[in-house]
């Protein structure tokens, strides 16, 4: 059975996101990535990245002016593998203040076993960032109807 895990924005969600392209993972992650925030009408920018595994973590890397004017960075990893078809077998995106100093929302996939494995990627990386706004948006609703409500 697949699992993810899901850590939400919870204060309010940036208005611009830049994506840190990681050159190692396949290129359709970050046209799924642009579609999810668009969705939530965040606009995003795609920066150069350097992702280096370190005590089995990935350190980030970018030039701190690529980054102007963008309220967070997001941040993904994705693994595919072979198995009667290549999968998608696991995906983790992070999202960071410009300073790096905070992770303010995450969510993850990892497959399963069995046919469960087979899903479209597209599908699942935008599924995973509607998942961390979650919250928010239910909070923005919230909010909207008791301003029209006074």
């Amino acid at each position: 059975m697949p699992k993810q895990d899901v850590s939400r924005f919870e204060a309010e969600r940036p208005k611009t996101v830049c994506i840190a392209e990681h050159k190692q993972v396949k290129e359709g992650v970050v046209t799924a990535l642009q579609e999810g925030f668009a969705k939530h009408n965040v606009e995003t920018k795609v920066i150069t990245a350097n992702y280096v595994m370190k005590h089995q973590a990935y350190q980030t890397e970018f030039e701190s002016m690529d980054a102007q004017g963008c309220n967070a960075v997001a941040f993904y990893v994705a693994n595919w593998h072979w198995d009667l078809a290549l999968y998608m077998s696991y995906a983790n995106i992070w999202v960071k203040d410009v300073e790096q100093t905070n992770t303010i929302a995450q969510a993850s996939y990892r497959a399963g076993a069995g046919l469960d494995n087979f899903i479209d990627a597209k599908e699942k990386i935008i599924e995973l960032v509607d998942a961390m706004f979650i919250q928010v948006e239910e909070q923005k609703a919230a909010t909207d109807k008791t301003k029209t409500a006074i």
